[in-house]
């Protein structure tokens, strides 16, 4: 590869990266200033161990919405939502089930919670 191709390549990335990183952090900004999300993440994000529960509950979220829309054809409300989360996260079967999907899920490229053993929590 001559160093003219390469140098273009470089600059196609350069652009995607800062394009990237550009949409990040106004992303950030607008979340960091919102009151809702400043709360919740001044209450629930102060140490690393509850920052790392706090992704996995979201992923939890996540996946139970995606699961129950896919089983019923409708959304979740939140009643169900909170029901379901706490009847997992009290469930000691089903807690470990979560904790070890989520230790995959950190290991892997996966966008979702990864979901084995879900049919057992479905």
């Amino acid at each position: 590869m001559n160093n003219f191709r390469l140098y273009y390549i470089l600059l196609y990335i350069m652009k995607i990266v800062k394009k990237y990183n550009s949409d990040f952090i106004n992303d950030l900004y607008n979340l960091m200033n919102t009151d809702v999300f400043k709360k919740f993440y001044n209450k629930y994000c102060n140490t690393w161990i509850n920052i790392n529960t706090t992704i996995m509950y979201l992923k939890l979220y996540e996946i139970i919405e995606l699961s129950y829309y896919n089983k019923f054809n409708k959304n979740i409300t939140k009643k169900e939502m909170i029901f379901i989360l706490n009847n997992i996260i009290k469930n000691p079967i089903l807690r470990q089930i979560v904790v070890n999907n989520y230790q995959l899920f950190k290991s892997s490229d996966s966008q979702y919670l990864i979901t084995n053993n879900i049919k057992y929590i479905e």
